[in-house]
Parts: structure tokens; sequence; C-alpha cells
């Protein structure tokens, strides 16, 4: 019997969860179940996701995601009995502003154009006024006389003085 020395390290590399392809492969399938349990299928919006993370700058698609549901809120009304979503509203910057201004004139400059010259207008230039309607104003009687048609007389006459 002494003759025959069988080495069990193959049966125990084999079986065992020492051996570290088998540790490995039993992590891995562990780790697809729990993948599985979060995986949500956005079906052919896919390419717009992908789009949308890429643009906000998003590495991984859980932030992408907490971004998108911070968004948005819901609200019971009690009156429809019923929730409703409604948007959140973000505060503005206005950093853009100067990289536009800044795109302009540098595109301006470039193309030889130059920045507009501003002119100079005399007193009596009638465009130093503004914007003048091209008819001239109603008298007050007949403003009156249509406000009083609409049934305002009441409103009007405290607000004018007028009786």
């Amino acid at each position: 019997m002494e003759d025959h020395i069988y080495s069990s390290s193959k049966l125990e590399k084999r079986d065992s969860l020492s051996h570290p392809s088998k540790r490995k492969r039993i992590l891995k399938s562990e780790q697809d179940r729990r993948h599985e349990k979060t995986r949500v299928n956005i079906g052919v919006a896919f390419p717009r996701w992908r789009d949308l993370m890429l643009q906000k700058g998003f590495s991984r698609h859980a932030e992408l995601a907490t971004f998108l549901l911070d968004r948005f809120k819901r609200k019971y009304n009690k009156n429809a009995r019923r929730y409703s979503v409604y948007s959140l509203k973000s505060e503005k910057g206005y950093e853009y502003i100067l990289v536009l201004q800044s795109k302009i004139i540098n595109e301006r400059l470039a193309r030889g154009v130059g920045m507009p010259r501003t002119r100079s207008m005399r007193d009596d230039d009638p465009r130093r006024l503004g914007l003048v309607p091209p008819i001239a104003p109603p008298p007050i009687s007949e403003l009156v006389q249509i406000q009083v048609s609409r049934g305002l007389v009441s409103e009007l006459n405290t607000a004018t003085g007028l009786q």
C-alpha cells in the first residue's frame, strides 16, 4: 500500500474553493447576479443616454441617473388624488456670456471685419427720440369712451379723477 501514494492535490484544486480560478468564477457570478438586480433596459433610448452622458461629462451611469432624478419632484394633489411630476428650477449661470463675447470678437477680427464703429448723432436727430408711433395718439376723451364701453368706468374715474 505504501508503494501507491496518491496525491490529492489535483482533486483539491478541482473541488475546493482554494483554487484561484474557481474562486474567481464564483466571485464573478455573484458580481453578475448583483449587477443584474440593478440593471435597467432603456432600449432604443440608449444612444441618447450615452450622448447625454458624454455631454454632461459623467463617467458612470449612476451619476447621470442621479443627475436626472434630482431634476424632478413629484407632488400629491389632494383634490385629484394623484401625483404629478414637475421639474425643479435650476440656478442660472451666465458664465457663457463672456465666452460668447470673446468668440464673436475673435471671429470678427479674424475675418477682417473689425468692430462696428459708433456714429455720433446731432442733437436734433430724430433717432434720439427712440421709438415714435407712426400715428398721433387719440384724445383722452375718446380713450375714456372706450374704457366706459368696456365697463371699466369706475376704475378709470378713480385713476384719472374724472367724473
